[in-house]
């Protein structure tokens, strides 16, 4: 499922306010210097930050660390643009969790959706145990760190053998409203 860009818009408490909460306005003005925009209003919603310009409106998902680009919106034709995803060409199954931690690293988590890998039954207990799970379906679970925008980790047995698997949450779960999946989350 595609990120609703219309309805962190209608969230966002547009204006020119004084004050931002640290990572909010840091991300913010990166993002101005960087683009070097006209800002007409900007704003955020939980982990969304938005700046308005006299034609778009654009989001960016801040994760503490880095910033997302996760779409627009075109004033004059109220049209929603969002950036390209690409698909895994195949199934890519590492040896180790190390393995696959490296992977993801390397690729600065871009394009990570499908890496799986098989993982220890002592290292699927610790990964179920250290932080409440996402969500719970018998033996699967997902973590409820993200990666990066919609992107976790999903542990899952499939007969005697446990898996590690990269996936986007609301692909997995396309029918889960926003409210339940925001609740969810945060």
């Amino acid at each position: 499922m595609m990120v609703d860009i219309k309805y962190y818009d209608k969230k966002i408490e547009w204006g020119m306010p004084d004050k931002l909460p640290m990572s909010q306005g840091m991300a913010i003005k990166e993002v101005i210097k960087e683009y070097k925009m006209p800002v007409i209003a900007l704003g955020y919603y939980m982990d969304v930050i938005g700046v308005e310009t006299k034609n778009q409106k654009m989001f960016w998902k801040d994760y503490g660390t880095h910033l997302q680009f996760i779409g627009l919106i075109n004033k004059d034709k109220d049209e929603v643009e969002l950036p390209d995803k690409k698909e895994p060409k195949q199934e890519e199954i590492f040896d180790t969790y190390e393995q696959l931690q490296k992977e993801i690293k390397k690729r600065d988590y871009n394009d990570i959706k499908g890496l799986k890998t098989k993982v220890k039954p002592k290292e699927y207990d610790y990964f179920l145990n250290v932080l409440p799970p996402l969500k719970m379906d018998g033996d699967t679970f997902y973590m409820s760190e993200f990666l990066t925008g919609e992107i976790t980790k999903k542990f899952y047995k499939k007969g005697n053998q446990c898996y590690c698997e990269v996936v986007d949450f609301r692909e997995e779960f396309p029918k889960m409203e926003e409210e339940e999946y925001l609740e969810a989350r945060y």
